[in-house]
């Protein structure tokens, strides 16, 4: 897997030459968001009201979300007030 970093925070993901998937980091241009509306600094609870179907699992890598067909990333806690700290979307490696 091969990665390309831009300055304003998005990642590109390329597996066998091919796109497959993109990060976009906390540091990120927080003009980005998905097509609902959700981008990073969103609450938990205005993910929840956008991707109803969203899961949240506090795991080894933090506390991340996942949308079944849609977006997934990592939240500062598990509250609703949490805060979506990183979105990424499609095949990515977390491990560098």
């Amino acid at each position: 897997m091969s990665r390309v970093e831009f300055r304003n925070g998005l990642g590109m993901e390329f597996l066998r030459g091919k796109f497959s998937g993109w990060t976009l980091d906390g540091n990120g241009d927080r003009s980005f968001k998905t097509s609902k509306g959700v981008g990073i600094g969103a609450t938990l609870a205005t993910l929840k009201k956008a991707y109803p179907s969203v899961t949240v699992d506090d795991g080894s890598l933090g506390v991340m979300f996942t949308v079944e067909n849609g977006p997934s990333g990592f939240l500062d806690n598990t509250k609703p007030t949490a805060h979506v700290t990183s979105l990424y979307s499609g095949e990515t490696c977390m491990i560098s």
